[in-house]
């Protein structure tokens, strides 16, 4: 090869990502000429990644971008922690996010068909050479949105009424902590308290009914601070509910996500 072409070939590595060994061919069928390298990758080589893209995936990020109003959480899966932990395995989950949230893409059937993820998605897995999935998309709209993301495994939105966007992070981070799966007791649901109640009815049957009741309140107590939000003590301070700490602040939770991979 002459110095040009080994120029061309890192060039067409730098902006492709994929193996010097394919850039090499599709510079050879393409008489050295970038353009139509990138286009000989794009139609001959990268179909060739559909074929790993449906195998099974374990590992992998969550990742959160913001722009405007709009807030967009996306979890990227690979087949292993390796490929998980790659720079550009990383820098694609950003990609996705940014682009979901400047585009105000809610559906993931429409971010993974969106040209420029596409074509990014199939040029990361010939590169990494695994089956690599955008498994999650959700995005937000709202004045007043937080989020937090621990450890790139687990990832939360809270949407507030009004407020301060730094309380909705701090409602965030207690929320990838605590894992509620309700906002209010209202949203309990009422099949699964008449469930648990009546199992521990069945075990204290012979407490006198006034001892029955205080156990059974006891039960709902311990049942609503694991799974309801305002009944959960605030994590910053313990002695303070996220009720309390909502209505110190003149705020209410519209709604939260909170996604965990698995």
């Amino acid at each position: 090869m002459t110095p040009e072409q080994i120029q061309q070939l890192k060039a067409l590595r730098a902006n492709t990502g994929i193996s010097l060994d394919k850039c090499r061919i599709a510079l050879e069928n393409t008489q050295y000429d970038l353009e139509a390298a990138r286009a000989y990758i794009i139609q001959h080589l990268l179909p060739h990644a559909d074929a790993k893209a449906h195998r099974s995936v374990g590992e992998g990020v969550v990742v959160v971008e913001s722009q405007d109003d709009y807030t967009s959480l996306v979890v990227l899966k690979a087949e292993t922690d390796f490929v998980a932990l790659h720079p550009s395995f990383k820098a694609f989950a950003h990609l996705a996010a940014t682009v979901a949230c400047q585009n105000k893409i809610i559906d993931l059937a429409e971010l993974i068909a969106w040209p420029s993820i596409n074509t990014a998605l199939r040029q990361l897995i010939m590169m990494l050479g695994e089956s690599i999935q955008l498994t999650s998309l959700v995005t937000k709209q709202g004045e007043v949105i937080g989020s937090y993301v621990h450890a790139n495994k687990i990832g939360c939105l809270v949407t507030l009424v009004n407020g301060d966007p730094q309380i909705a992070h701090e409602l965030a981070i207690h929320i990838v902590a605590a894992h509620p799966t309700v906002i209010h007791i209202a949203d309990f649901p009422q099949d699964i308290l008449a469930e648990q109640l009546e199992l521990v009815r069945a075990e204290n049957l012979h407490k006198p009914e006034h001892i029955l009741e205080k156990i059974l309140e006891g039960k709902k107590k311990l049942l609503f601070e694991a799974d309801v939000l305002v009944c959960q003590p605030f994590f910053r301070q313990s002695d303070m509910t996220i009720a309390e700490y909502l209505h110190k602040h003149h705020t209410a939770v519209r709604e939260f996500v909170r996604i965990e991979l698995n």
